[in-house]
């Protein structure tokens, strides 16, 4: 039982770490989004005046 225990722990710590990085590897991206999109935003608005 002990050993069932375990085994499922150490799945669940396994599968949260690999969430963990893929969130971290997610917001990484969304940050790059972000930041394209004001850069253009401001070329857009001084290709304006």
């Amino acid at each position: 039982m002990f050993i069932a225990v375990t085994i499922c722990g150490m799945m669940i710590l396994s599968a949260l770490k690999k969430q963990r990085h893929f969130m971290q590897s997610t917001l990484t991206e969304l940050k790059l989004d972000i930041a394209a999109f004001k850069s253009a935003l401001t070329l857009k608005q001084n290709g304006e005046h």
